[in-house]
Order: structure tokens, then C-alpha cells, then sequence
């Protein structure tokens, strides 16, 4: 039989808290909770109190007070505020301060490290035939290996001792973490194989690619999955496609390079006004 569910579990929302908890959504209803227990406690102060706890209990394990509120908030909320709510969406979650690394340029860069060059047919960048083979040879490499901890702790600039699980969220997102915290996130576990074939053909095609800081690395690695052209879990072909995709605050569309074959996702990107005068 399965174990019975306390009280707390059989109220609480999992879709709207915790990783999936919609932050304006909290906050609006911690305002209208506040007003409320206020005039209650204009009447009663002891009522006000017990009524903002008991608010703040039903957020807490339901996520909102106020029935409909993320569909509220989505439809009338300024996309603009929204968007400041969204999930980090890069793939390394590194606590350095951001202004303590150096910005790149990370298309100059690719190309001045010779992974990527002029195309020969089309007024654009193509990787470097040399490189491309590396790394396909090294995605076939990781597929035969029982396991990538060695590969893991390079590619994040982690202590040898830091016991690592790869957690799946979403359906496919590919999440590592160490003792209960986030250190990277990967659109599928496909990404992750790329990622980690790249960072090992880049060890050894120049020196200039340890001296970057990880979280540099980690753009530059990110930027170079826009060029693969066969999945790294099924070889199947990678395409281009616009599709809308939901976040914990907001809907919106996005451009996607994924598997045409197993659906894994490898780079995704927002789409602006600019892109879609351009698609």
C-alpha cells in the first residue's frame, strides 16, 4: 500500500510552489493577504494577526491565496515586470559575482580560438571542419563511458571530492547538482553530452581555453551548440523551429534548436521583434 499523506501534503500545490513557485504571484497575494488582516485588525488586532498567519500558511503550501491568480497575473501583469521574475536561464548557476568576470565576445572569441570560420558558400560562420570531427569523435567517446564525473567536474570547475546527481525536470531539462544546490542546468541531457565533448576537444586544441573563467566557458559552450547539426543522443538531425513556451509568470515565444528525431533540446532563445522581422 502507499504511505498515507499527512494533512500538509494532501493541501499543498507542488505545481505552484517550490521550483514552480510563480514569485509575482506570491507577492501580489502577500499584498492583498497584508490589507486584509489590516482592516481586520483594525476591528480585532488578534484577529489581524491569526488572519495574516493563516494567509501566509495557505501561500506557503498552495502557492496562492486568491483562486485564478496565476492566470491573472499572466494576462495583466506588464510583460516587462514578468520577465524579471523568470528562472536564470543559463546553464552554469555559479555564485562569482558576474561583475568580477571579464565580458567576451563570444562570437569574436570562437573565432579567434579557430573553432569557428568563414563559410565557403554563405556570408556567415561555420565550425572548422577539423573541430567538427573532434567533436563528433569525442560525443561517441562520453556515449560508451559508464560514467562522466571526471568530465563533470572539469567542465563546472568543481572539487574532485563534490559528489554530483543529474536530476531531469520538465521532462527533459538536465539538472546537476551537489548536497541539494543547483551548480548547472542544460536544456536536455543531449545538451549536456555536447557540452561536455566540446569542453574535452577544447582542453586539447588550444591553452588558451583553461584560462577563460568557467563562466565564460560555459557562454562559449552554450553558442557553439547553435552549430551542431546530428543529435548527440540519436544522430538524428537538428533543426530550427519557433514555438511558445510557458515559464512560472508568463508565455512567451522562443526560438529552438532541437532533434528532429528525439526531440532533445539543445539551445533556446527568446524571441524578439528584431528575430522575427529577420525569420
Amino acid at each position: 500500500m502507499p504511505p498515507e499523506l499527512g494533512w500538509m501534503d494532501r493541501f499543498r500545490q507542488p505545481e505552484y510552489t517550490g521550483e514552480n513557485r510563480c514569485t509575482p504571484c506570491t507577492v501580489l497575494n502577500v499584498v492583498i493577504a497584508a490589507a486584509v488582516s489590516g482592516l481586520l485588525a483594525v476591528v480585532a488586532p488578534p484577529l489581524g494577526v491569526v488572519a495574516f498567519a493563516a494567509a501566509l500558511a495557505v501561500i506557503y503550501l498552495r502557492g496562492y491565496l486568491v483562486p485564478y491568480t496565476p492566470t491573472i497575473t499572466k494576462r495583466y501583469f506588464p510583460d516587462r515586470v514578468l520577465r524579471w521574475f523568470d528562472k536564470e536561464s543559463g546553464t552554469l548557476q555559479n555564485t562569482t559575482d558576474p561583475d568580477e568576470v571579464e565580458e567576451i565576445d563570444v562570437e569574436r572569441t570562437l573565432y579567434s580560438l579557430g573553432v569557428v570560420t568563414e563559410c565557403e558558400h554563405v556570408d556567415d560562420l561555420c565550425l572548422d571542419a577539423e573541430f567538427q570531427r573532434a567533436w563528433r569523435d569525442e560525443v561517441e567517446n562520453l556515449r560508451d563511458k559508464e560514467t562522466k564525473t571526471e568530465d563533470i567536474h572539469d567542465l563546472l570547475d568543481l572539487d574532485p571530492g563534490d559528489d554530483h546527481e543529474i536530476e531531469e525536470r520538465g521532462g527533459q531539462s538536465a539538472i546537476v547538482m551537489i548536497d541539494g544546490r543547483m551548480v548547472g542546468q542544460w536544456e536536455s541531457h543531449a545538451a549536456l553530452t555536447a557540452d561536455l565533448a566540446a569542453d574535452r576537444v577544447l582542453r586539447e586544441w588550444t591553452d588558451e581555453w583553461e584560462r577563460f573563467h568557467v563562466i565564460n566557458r560555459s557562454e562559449l559552450l552554450n553558442s557553439l551548440r547553435m552549430f551542431l547539426e546530428e543529435c548527440t543522443e540519436c544522430g538524428e538531425p537538428i533543426s530550427v523551429g519557433q514555438e511558445t513556451v510557458d515559464s512560472c509568470c508568463r508565455s512567451f515565444d522562443v526560438v529552438a534548436v532541437a532533434c528532429d528525431g528525439c526531440g532533445s533540446r539543445f539551445f533556446e532563445i527568446e524571441l524578439t521583434e528584431e528575430m522575427r522581422q529577420q525569420l
